[in-house]
Parts: C-alpha cells; structure tokens; sequence
C-alpha cells in the first residue's frame, strides 16, 4: 500500500459496508478520536501522545493512502485525548457491498496541513460538506453569543444574548441548551435558506426536556400568508412536524422522541412525498402532496429554538442541525445517525509506522555505505547505528538516502 509522503505514523480506518444501504459519495464521516473509537472501541490516543494540540498535523487518505480527504475539526481536547473531525471530499465514496478504508496519518514533524484540514467555517472545513447542504450547525459557541455555520454559504447564528442558550455537552462535542422561555439563535436572511423549490432535507440532533406540545425547534416560516417551513412538537401529537406551507403539507412523526434522551430527527420532502425518520428508521409517509416552497418577497430570518409566530420557545437541548436543498436519501439518513453515534467506523486499526525512519542518514566522512558498499567519489560515515534498512530525506542536514530496499541505489543531497 502506497504511503503519504514523509509522514511518519498512520491508522487504518475502516467504515462499516453493512450501515450503507446505497453507495454514498461526499458523506461526511464523523471520525472521533479518543481511548474508544468507532463499534470496536479502539484505543487511538497515541495520535495525541504524537502531536498533542498540534491538531493540523493530521492527513486524511482515501484507501490508496496518498489522495488526501477533507477534514472539518469540530472539537480538538488534547488534555482529555478527544477530537471530533468530520472527514469527506467529492471523491470518497462509501460503498454498500464492501467495508471503505481510509487513513488518518499523524505526524509532529510535518508542517500545519491547512490545505486539508480547518476549523469550522475554514475552506478545509467547508469542503467536507457538498453544495447541497445550505446550513450545517454543529451548535459549538464561536463565542457565547455566536455559532457558525459548516458551509460556504456563510450562515452564522447570534444568540438572543450572552450564554443565551448556553453551551453543554452534546451527542458530538457541545450542543445548546435551550431553557424553554427566551432562547433562541437567529440566523439572517440568505437566499441559500429559500434556494430549495420542492424538495428539502431537514436532520437534526435533539434532546427534549420539557413539555410535549406547542414547542418550535426551527423555522423559515411566517404567519401571513403561510409560507415557508418549520419543525414544530406540538398540536394532536407528541410526535415531531414538518411543515411546509403551513397547513398545505405537513406531517407529525408516528413516534414521540420526548424521552429525555437524544435522537435524530429528519424530515425530507421530495415534491411528492413527506417522510420523517427516527433516529435511522422512517418513521411515517405521507404521499400524494406536491407544490414548491415558497417563500413571500418579505426577507423572514431563520430562527432555532423561537416561535415564527405565536407563542412556543423550545426547551431541551439541539446539538446538529442540517439543511439542504434536495431531498437526501435513506441510505443518507441511516449513515448520518450511525456516524453521529460513532457506529459507522468499525475498526481503527493498530499504529503503522513509515518504512522510512526520519531519525538516521548519513553524513559526509567515509567511504562505506551501511552494507560496506564504496560509494560514488565523495566519502561518507555513519551518523548513527543503522539497523533499519530503509531511511527516508532528512531536509536539516546534508545527507544521503537510500531507496527503499534497494541498497544499491544511493543518492546525495
């Protein structure tokens, strides 16, 4: 297997065939990083002991372990050894028929790896995620009063004030506690959020603390004429709504999720049919609507957690929250919920280590190459006890290498 340049240690990563219905290109993998990882519950915390807070020296590979993925770093915690990154690029495809592999390398010697790996909001970070989503919240403070959007569209949320919702653990990283009376994250206008006609893909990650009825978790939406979408909890049924257009389509999950626990929530329109998804299952079909969403001229904002009108602040906890303009398949929905919950990735495997070992070269003063070869004019000694057989360039000194397992090929620098 071909290696990434000079970099130095690597695990191989293994994506579950069995949790992908349909082939999936640009999925976005949640890879988490700590003392268990992935279905196996895999110890990677030597990445941590490697580089420490250096979080941008890591390199993400497709299987051929050279063409180098996206990575959107959510959260990085190298005291506790725990990081959150959200892994893609156009080229993955996750296969249905066979486990996907890719790598993560982790080197302290390489330089920051910014072409590919960012922050949220960083063109690393936005790459991970296609054009199709409009908005990705992973509800992580920016700073207490601000979170930001994952996407090129640039859909960054104010709080109501200060802590307003507050920060909390969440199911990935942090989430937002909303306290059911004023809270709420508002979001301008973007005619990226109205870019969708007749079809849309709303999922989100939440925990309902209190209250079972008229309670507002998102909307694009306003009173007069009805127009847009929101997710609403509330009128006949505990079970959670989309709505768009109001009352022209909408449809209540079967299942009430106020459990106190967190789940998924998705709810797709595709121009003909609504379906709502509990945590990866569909839930509930409703067939035989059609028509755009529309949107009046008035420039509404996009409010999380508030009513667009009347009364019904949310109560509970949203940590994910993920729109776009087409409608996203089951396949989609059901690889979303597995990599939210770390079940997508079933195997990191043990640590590999370069076949080029960066700490031994040779230096000018002999004549002898390690196996007693005379080499060229110059002369050369050891710099150090060579027992590896291969070596790899040592850019900070004037040296030699030799190729890999070739011991006759020697060349100077």
């Amino acid at each position: 297997m071909a290696w990434l340049g000079n970099w130095q240690y690597r695990h191989k990563i293994t994506i579950d065939a069995t949790k992908i219905v349909s082939n999936l290109t640009h999925f976005p993998v949640r890879v988490h990083l700590s003392s268990y990882s992935g279905s196996g519950g895999d110890n990677v915390t030597d990445i941590f002991d490697e580089i420490g807070g250096n979080k941008y020296k890591i390199a993400f590979t497709k299987s051929d372990g050279e063409t180098q993925l996206y990575g959107e770093i959510e959260n990085w915690d190298s005291v506790n050894k725990v990081a959150d990154i959200w892994v893609s690029s156009p080229e993955l495809v996750l296969d249905s028929t066979t486990d996907t592999e890719i790598y993560i390398y982790f080197d302290i010697s390489q330089p920051d790896n910014t072409d590919y790996i960012g922050l949220i909001g960083s063109p690393a970070g936005q790459a991970v995620w296609d054009s199709n989503f409009v908005l990705v919240n992973h509800m992580k403070d920016d700073d207490a009063s601000h979170v930001k959007d994952s996407t090129f569209y640039g859909n960054n949320g104010s709080k109501r004030g200060e802590n307003e919702p507050i920060e909390t653990d969440g199911k990935v990283g942090k989430a937002q506690d909303f306290d059911g009376s004023n809270d709420y994250i508002i979001i301008p206008h973007s005619d990226s959020l109205v870019s969708m006609t007749d079809k849309i893909s709303i999922v989100i990650f939440l925990k309902i603390t209190q209250g079972t009825i008229n309670r507002h978790i998102l909307s694009k939406s306003q009173l007069s004429p009805h127009t847009g979408y929101y997710v609403y909890l509330g009128g006949g049924s505990p079970g959670l709504a989309l709505y768009i257009n109001n009352q022209l389509r909408e449809q209540y999950a079967a299942t009430a999720i106020n459990d106190g626990k967190f789940h998924q929530w998705a709810g797709i329109y595709d121009g003909s049919t609504i379906k709502i998804y509990i945590d990866e299952l569909l839930d509930v079909t409703q067939a035989g609507v059609s028509g755009n969403i529309s949107q009046t001229a008035t420039l509404i904002n996009f409010l999380i957690g508030a009513p667009p009108f009347g009364s019904g602040y949310f109560s509970g906890l949203i940590d994910e929250v993920r729109i776009s303009n087409i409608a996203r398949s089951a396949a989609w929905i059901r690889a979303t919920y597995n990599s939210v919950n770390d079940t997508l990735i079933k195997d990191y495997a043990p640590k590999e280590t370069s076949i080029y070992n960066p700490s031994y070269y040779l230096s000018l003063s002999s004549t002898l190459g390690p196996y007693g070869e005379q080499l060229d004019s110059s002369s050369f000694s050891l710099s150090a006890n060579l027992e590896p057989n291969r070596w790899k360039k040592d850019t900070t000194h004037s040296q030699i290498w030799i190729k890999e397992e070739t011991h006759n090929e020697i060349y100077k620098s």
